[in-house]
């Protein structure tokens, strides 16, 4: 029997509210989650939004139309924390959709809408983030931000903004008439273009290679149905085992120590002119890149083993005397065998060792199979250390790794300091040919001039104004008369550069004194700081009253210094006679008037007189 017969029959023998019931059982809905009212507050009305519509899908799809069981159905799913709160309302009513306006209220506060915008103009998008699901998130953003008819472009100036892709937000800046439909285009389009160039590439970390790196998809290896047999092959460019030539993805690049030729390792070169040593240092334009191979045994570096135009210094092992080439950047000292002939006549005997050291860019390991531990001594220096030296095999310059030329002394390591000569003959004599020729006292008046200028007054504007001042510019002139008011102090002037001091103090014109003045009485100062800032530069004659008048005539500093103190009133003595001496004076004014005055009792009388 199909579906559509099946439901037939259902609605036939039940009714269409049983039918919806038991077509809910037959699609075994899973129920909806609880709701999380106490989780993070600042996500509570979005999470509220997402639960209300799954709670609409699950009741649309289990066919639950009817308003009571609906609400009972909420209050049911929604959970126990939700159904304490739902307690505490007041006028819940009794219809499913009361229920659902409260919850509202609660859980939908207020929008704050500047505050909803600029979590929206905050969105970034992520690393690995695409397109669709970033504009997704800006919409349900922006869903609280009343944009209304500016959504689609609020929403594509967004995504110019903020895209995580530099390359991508300059293709969108050249567009012109440009749409959110057209963004999203332009996006995919990239992001298809991406990754679709991935599958051609292999990335490389940490490799600096000019050169198009080799592509070991190119190159598959075939599955053999015989692994014994493949594990038998041994490869005529690396010399491994497990693979073919041409499979061969480690000496595909390599060049040749012996003939110079890419595409094998030296050991298996089958070319019989022999150019470098094996392990030795060669030389390249360009350093390309270095790859490590891990093994067991430590491993040391050294930088150079075969510089023969390098400054060597000379050492001392045992009785020995060897040139040693010193390198700052080799992790252990080297001496050939040669040398170890020698030293073995000393009594310097070998320790067989387990460690392979490479030599700077060299892939293959230089030949070495022991050490010798001895005492070294640097005449130069006057030190002795014991140190660890590694015998390698040939005629190679022996080198003075880092760490023994340190504690040698030969290599220094640190911050540069600047050697100052101490006071002594060296720095006198330099001071005395330096200052051949020079006269010191004129330096010296000079110095002092300069020095003597008040701050907010230049060395010119004395020099000019000394011309227009009359008593200065005859001093200037080399004519002083005995009416100048310079004359009397005439053996305690000089003349520097055109201006005119007065020991070390400098003689200001006429025309600069009350700028002179207004500097010294800056800050309102006293009368006794007033005249100290003078004396310390400046003179002209009469300068410490011209100081006082100005601080006695500036008003602000009248207003806020002391009061002075009022004389007493001196009290008249009482006359002891009527009248014992009168003054009279008589005013043209008043006719026939005199007024007598009493010295005494200061007794004022007017009295009548003739003219006689």
């Amino acid at each position: 029997m199909d579906l559509e017969s099946g439901n037939y029959c259902l609605d036939i023998l039940f009714g269409e509210r049983d039918y919806e019931i038991i077509m809910a059982k037959l699609l075994d809905l899973p129920t909806v989650q609880s709701f999380d009212c106490n989780g993070e507050q600042s996500s509570l009305s979005q999470r509220w939004t997402k639960w209300k519509k799954s709670f609409e899908y699950y009741m649309t799809a289990s066919g639950v139309s009817e308003g009571a069981q609906k609400r009972a159905l909420l209050l049911h799913l929604i959970g126990q924390d939700a159904q304490d709160i739902f307690e505490t309302f007041t006028e819940t009513g009794d219809s499913f959709e009361d229920a659902v306006a409260k919850f509202d209220q609660y859980f939908l506060p207020k929008k704050n809408q500047p505050v909803e915008r600029h979590v929206f103009r905050k969105c970034k998008q992520n690393e690995n983030e695409s397109i669709d699901n970033y504009v997704t998130r800006l919409k349900n953003l922006a869903k609280t931000c009343d944009f209304g008819i500016m959504l689609n472009d609020a929403i594509r100036d967004q995504v110019v903004d903020m895209c995580y892709s530099t390359k991508l937000r300059r293709r969108l800046l050249r567009e012109k008439d440009l749409t959110l439909e057209k963004v999203q285009d332009i996006a995919r389009a990239s992001e298809a273009a991406d990754q679709h160039s991935a599958q051609f590439e292999e990335v490389h970390i940490n490799r600096v290679q000019v050169k198009r790196d080799f592509n070991p998809a190119r190159h598959q290896r075939h599955d053999y149905n015989n692994h014994s047999k493949r594990k038998d092959i041994e490869c005529h460019r690396c010399g491994r085992t497990g693979h073919i030539a041409r499979e061969c993805t480690v000496a595909m690049d390599k060049t040749c120590h012996k003939c110079g030729k890419k595409g094998h390792f030296a050991k298996k070169c089958k070319s019989k002119k022999t150019t470098k040593e094996q392990g030795t240092f060669y030389k390249k334009e360009k350093v390309r890149y270095m790859e490590e191979e891990s093994s067991d045994d430590s491993e040391e570096y050294v930088f150079a083993i075969d510089r023969s135009s390098e400054k060597r210094i000379t050492l001392k092992i045992g009785d020995v005397v060897i040139p040693f080439l010193v390198d700052s950047g080799a992790t252990c000292n080297i001496i050939n065998s040669e040398i170890m002939s020698k030293l073995k006549k000393c009594g310097v005997n070998k320790i067989p060792i387990q460690k392979q050291l490479y030599a700077y860019r060299a892939i293959n390991p230089l030949m070495i199979n022991s050490k010798i531990r001895s005492d070294i001594t640097c005449e130069e220096s006057r030190k002795c250390v014991k140190a660890d030296f590694m015998v390698i095999e040939g005629n190679h310059t022996p080198l003075l790794g880092r760490s023994t030329a340190s504690e040698l002394g030969i290599l220094l390591i640190g911050p540069s300091v600047n050697m100052i000569n101490t006071q002594g003959d060296i720095r006198l004599s330099q001071v005395r040919d330096e200052t051949t020729g020079r006269n010191i006292a004129e330096e010296y008046a000079y110095f002092v001039a300069k020095n003597a200028v008040p701050n907010a007054m230049t060395f010119k504007m004395i020099k000019d104004s000394a011309h227009l001042d009359k008593d200065i510019k005859q001093i200037l002139n080399g004519k002083i008369s005995k009416s100048n008011n310079l004359f009397r102090f005439r053996e305690e002037l000089s003349v520097i550069d055109g201006v005119l001091l007065k020991g070390s103090r400098i003689v200001i014109p006429d025309k600069l004194r009350k700028q002179t003045l207004q500097l010294a009485h800056e800050g309102h100062q006293g009368i006794v700081k007033t005249k100290l800032r003078l004396r310390e530069k400046v003179w002209w004659p009469g300068i410490d009253q011209d100081a006082e008048n100005l601080v006695k005539s500036c008003r602000a500093c009248q207003v806020v210094g002391p009061v002075p103190k009022q004389e007493p009133i001196k009290k008249n003595t009482v006359a002891r006679r009527t009248v014992a001496r009168l003054v009279c004076r008589s005013y043209g004014t008043i006719s026939n008037r005199r007024i007598c005055v009493c010295r005494s009792g200061l007794l004022l009388q007017v009295a009548r007189s003739s003219d006689t």
